[in-house]
């Protein structure tokens, strides 16, 4: 049986695109890296809180952060509406294998994980929001007092990703953090 620890919810279905079976989908993810010739892709979509796994046999962009999938199996828009807002569910292992996880996420995937200051390993909050209309990629990060604290997010200032603990450790710019509010988490 499948066990959902295993597995990151990655985005939602939206709704079925077209009269084959395709369903557009919000993806925190760029699974077009996972898509390989030799090795299928299985995504698990949720039902009644159990996952249960779709192969993809084809993805494209559609704008902007929306991209349409076609599984096996759901032929008609009628097999694909089931699905219509559904979680979709991937094997934290392909996570775990990539080379940089970070060629793979998205920010807005980050929602919900524990943020720690990659100099001091001490937890500063958890993200509850991800801005990416400014230039700069901002975070909000709720911290364990309680106050809200935004920080500038961006590649080179991550220096780990944990995806099984949910963690991220970010190198925090020079005089943006109160070190008083911070809390060691070992």
């Amino acid at each position: 049986m499948l066990k959902k620890e295993d597995f990151e919810c990655i985005g939602t279905l939206g709704r079925s695109h077209g009269l084959s079976g395709e369903i557009t989908a919000k993806l925190s993810i760029d699974i077009s890296n996972l898509i390989d010739d030799e090795e299928a892709l299985f995504l698990m979509l949720e039902e009644h809180g159990l996952l249960i796994p779709f192969r993809v046999e084809g993805l494209r962009s559609k704008a902007g952060d929306i991209d349409i999938i076609k599984f096996s199996g759901l032929e008609s828009k009628e097999a694909a509406e089931r699905w219509v807002n559904t979680p979709v569910w991937l094997d934290k292992a392909y996570l775990s294998e990539a080379e940089d996880v970070t060629d793979l996420l998205e920010y807005a995937h980050f929602v919900g994980y524990n943020l720690l200051d990659a100099e001091s390993n001490l937890l500063i909050g958890t993200i509850t929001e991800v801005d990416e209309t400014t230039i700069n990629t901002l975070i909000t990060v709720e911290r364990t007092t309680g106050e809200e604290l935004i920080l500038p997010i961006a590649d080179e200032l991550l220096a780990g990703i944990d995806v099984v603990q949910r963690t991220i450790s970010l190198i925090i710019p020079a005089g943006l953090l109160d070190d008083s509010a911070e809390y060691d988490i070992d």
